[in-house]
């Protein structure tokens, strides 16, 4: 199989709320943020295609419905469930916050909450980190920028502390939530 991409895993943590028709799942990507990774049939389908050819899901036909539906293996939990457990990217996390809360959106059902605050003190660690990094190219070089180039460093700068604002909410909000 090719890379498994994050549209396959949307699709896959999707399929382990229930079994989903190929509309359903389109229609969840159109009205939904996860349309940040497509809606339209050209991508979706060959998805499902590609993921079903993998063993990552099987078509079925539910008792009572009149239309197959995908569901989810045991073989496609699992490697929902590695891609949940994977470190996050060493790169800069701004350029994969999209992924990491994707992961963020399917973990409630799969993980045990003492995994998802290690994933939420996690998240915010990566955060600051990034934040002493674009402070510091903003203390090094905003003189020498254009007054454009200045403003997106700080709007990306802003971005991040919301981002860690977040992070920190979420991590006490299912603190006290005793899950």
């Amino acid at each position: 199989m090719t890379r498994t991409t994050n549209l396959d895993y949307a699709i896959l943590g999707l399929l382990e709320q229930g079994a989903k028709t190929g509309y359903a799942i389109r229609q969840v990507f159109e009205q939904t943020a996860l349309g940040n990774y497509s809606s339209s049939p050209g991508s979706i389908y060959p998805a499902l295609k590609k993921l079903e050819k993998a063993g990552f899901i099987v078509k079925c036909l539910p008792p009572g419905e009149k239309k197959r539906q995908f569901e989810l293996t045991a073989q496609g939990k699992d490697q929902l469930l590695d891609w949940l457990h994977a470190p996050f990217p060493e790169e800069d996390i701004s350029k994969h916050l999209s992924e990491v809360l994707l992961k963020f959106a399917f973990m409630e059902t799969l993980l045990p909450l003492d995994k998802r605050l290690q994933f939420l003190i996690h998240l915010a660690e990566r955060i600051e980190q990034s934040l002493v990094w674009l402070k510091t190219i903003h203390g090094d070089y905003s003189h020498t920028m254009s007054l454009h180039s200045k403003l997106a460093l700080e709007n990306g700068i802003e971005g991040q502390k919301a981002h860690l604002r977040w992070a920190k909410h979420a991590y006490k909000t299912l603190k006290e939530s005793k899950d």
